[in-house]
């Protein structure tokens, strides 16, 4: 989901096109705390302008981490904005390194990955261990007859490959 990809890139580009309602789709799902850029594309149509207002006052609402979102305007079919785009990632990558969270966001980003392969591996040697035995199906079953519930299930599960 969008909370993923943040989490994995640098820099989260939020797009918006005008008039379709997106602004306020963006706040209500929360998409404005990812955002490190929000970009207003098709900005030669009609409501371009209100829709990027809208965004920076959304914007000036929900944010004070000392990086101020810049709320572009692009036409990319005819690349009009672009090079200010570039130009805003670039400047938020200064801005990560300057302010020392470039670093903490790679250790953030390598925690995560380490805890989540090593999930993946405790999760299958648990697996192969009572699938061999046939210990998930009986589980599945108590569950299934209402004899367990799956919370005691998954920790009998864990017990047994201990």
């Amino acid at each position: 989901d969008e909370v993923e990809v943040a989490d994995t890139a640098h820099t989260t580009i939020v797009i918006s096109v005008p008039g379709a309602g997106d602004e306020v789709q963006v706040m209500k799902a929360g998409i404005l705390e990812i955002a490190d850029i929000l970009v207003v594309n098709k900005a030669d149509q009609p409501r371009a302008d209100v829709t990027a207002r809208q965004l920076a006052a959304f914007l000036n609402l929900s944010r004070d981490e000392g990086w101020e979102v810049p709320v572009l305007q692009t036409v990319a079919l005819k690349g009009q904005g672009v090079a200010e785009l570039a130009d805003a990632i670039d400047r938020h990558r200064a801005f990560l390194e300057t302010s020392g969270r470039l670093e903490e966001a790679r250790r953030h980003r390598a925690r995560r990955q380490l805890l989540a392969l090593a999930q993946e591996e405790l999760l299958a040697r648990v697996l192969a261990s009572a699938e061999a035995d046939g210990q998930v199906e009986r589980l599945v079953e108590a569950i299934a007859r209402r004899e367990m519930d799956p919370h005691t299930a998954a920790e009998r599960l864990i017990e047994a490959a201990e």
